[in-house]
């Protein structure tokens, strides 16, 4: 049995990457199955696994940057108690391209952590890591640590990628986006509430998405997200490729 598993920031991420592993990469979800997959006992209500031949793949949420690194170490010590067979074999840390220099802050706090806890590391490429460490039992086993960073070609939060998404593929969707772009830019001038840019971004998903389903309210956000066919849009499956491995 093979275990991967997707450490992710918030919920828009931990809703988002649940129905592309479903409806793009084939996994299932077996509530039944749950509690035995994951090795997260303390974060259940955050952490959801699903099932696909003999592999279990296991997302997790952390509820804030700081937590992705703490969780990424839960996992390195649970990796050292087992042996090869119940190791988490890929990890993935899937997060938001917040500002310049994010993604090389990212790699140098992976690299320091797998060090830090006596991993011998290889780069495979930028946003992959072979982690090669000695086991409680004193046997070496190997895992892969890999980096997934959107939007990668421009800065924003994962909601400012979904947004361009959806412009991309319906003209009038666009059109509302763009003067929902325009409301928010401007509505809080004295940033009293809209601090930061990733505020900016979040608060764009949340009016789009009240005008496209008023009737919902904003704690159904996982119905809201899981109604959009995300896996027609061509960026996000090309972004998010590397989860074909997993």
């Amino acid at each position: 049995m093979t275990r991967s598993c997707i450490i992710c920031e918030g919920q828009t991420d931990f809703v988002l990457l649940q129905y592309l592993m479903e409806k793009v990469y084939g996994w299932e979800d077996r509530p039944a199955e749950f509690k035995s997959a994951s090795c997260f006992k303390a974060t259940e209500n955050k952490t959801r696994s699903f099932f696909k031949g003999d592999g279990i793949l296991t997302i997790t949420e952390t509820g804030g940057v700081p937590g992705i690194i703490n969780r990424l170490v839960d996992l390195i010590k649970y990796n050292v108690s087992v042996t090869n067979e119940g190791l988490y074999s890929k990890i993935v840390i899937f997060t938001d391209n917040d500002e310049a220099g994010t993604k090389e802050e990212w790699r140098h706090k992976i690299k320091e952590k797998l060090e830090e806890k006596g991993g011998l590391l290889k780069e495979v490429n930028n946003d992959e890591f072979e982690c090669k460490m000695t086991n409680s039992s004193d046997s070496e086993i190997e895992f892969f640590v890999y980096l997934v960073v959107i939007p990668s070609g421009e800065y924003g939060a994962i909601e400012s990628f979904l947004l361009t998404s959806l412009k991309q593929k319906d003209e009038y969707d666009g059109k509302i986006i763009d003067k929902v772009d325009t409301f928010v830019d401007h509505i809080d001038e004295e940033k009293r509430y809209l601090s930061h840019r990733c505020l900016y971004e979040k608060a764009k998903f949340d009016v789009y998405f009240s005008i496209r389903t008023p009737r919902e309210a904003f704690g159904q956000r996982r119905d809201i997200l899981r109604d959009v066919p995300w896996e027609k849009y061509v960026d996000m499956r090309n972004e998010l490729a590397v989860f074909g491995e997993l």
